[in-house]
C-alpha cells in the first residue's frame, strides 16, 4: 500500500469584521418579509385564505408608491385594501367585514402583502427583522372597488312572494251529511 499525502487548498483569510457584518446584513435585508414582521397579528385563518387569494393572482396592483399601495382582492367580493407606512408602522384598512373585529387584519391585507413582498415594494420596511406593528387607517379616504354587476331590465326580478315558498292549494270544501 502506497501511501499519499493529501493536499489541501490554503484557506483564505477571513474578511475584516466590518465587511463581513455589511455583507450578512445585506444578505439579510434582501430576504427580510414584510408579511413575517406583521405575521403576529394576523389570525392563521386569515394567513391560509389570504394565501390563498394570493397563489390564485386574486390581487390586483393599483397606485404603489414608496410609502403606500391600493389593490384589489378578488374573492369572493373584490374588496378594496389600502396599506400606507407611518412613523415606521405600518397603516392599513380594508373595505370588508372584518374590520369591525379590531385592526385590520384580515386575508385581503394579508394576501396584498403577499403581493408586495413578491414585488419586493416598501423597501424601507426590510432593513430589520423586528416585529412591525399593524395599525388601522380607517379615517383614511379609500377608493371603493369595482361595483358589482347590477339587474337590468331585460333579466326578470323575482319577487319576494315567489321567494318564501307559499304554496297555493285548492281550497277546502265541506263534506256532505
Amino acid at each position: 500500500m502506497s501511501t499519499q499525502s493529501v493536499t489541501r487548498p490554503a484557506l483564505e483569510p477571513a474578511p475584516p469584521s466590518s465587511l463581513l457584518a455589511s455583507h450578512v446584513l445585506a444578505k439579510r435585508s434582501a430576504r427580510v418579509k414584510i408579511a413575517d414582521r406583521v405575521a403576529q397579528a394576523f389570525p392563521p385563518l386569515a394567513c391560509v385564505r389570504g394565501y390563498g387569494y394570493f397563489h390564485a393572482n386574486g390581487v390586483t396592483m393599483g397606485t404603489l408608491t414608496e410609502s403606500s399601495c391600493e389593490a384589489d382582492v378578488k374573492g369572493q367580493r373584490t374588496q378594496a385594501v389600502h396599506l400606507r407606512i407611518e412613523d415606521g408602522r405600518l397603516g392599513a384598512a380594508c373595505t370588508c367585514a372584518a374590520k369591525t373585529l379590531g385592526p385590520p387584519a384580515c386575508k385581503h391585507v394579508w394576501a396584498t402583502l403577499l403581493e408586495l413582498d413578491r414585488r419586493d415594494a416598501f423597501v424601507s420596511l426590510r432593513g430589520t427583522l423586528r416585529p412591525l406593528a399593524l395599525t388601522s387607517i380607517d379615517a383614511a379616504p379609500m377608493r371603493t372597488p369595482a361595483p358589482p354587476k347590477t339587474v337590468t331590465a331585460s333579466e326578470p326580478a323575482i319577487s319576494a312572494s315567489k321567494t318564501k315558498g307559499t304554496k297555493k292549494t285548492a281550497p277546502k270544501t265541506k263534506k256532505g251529511k
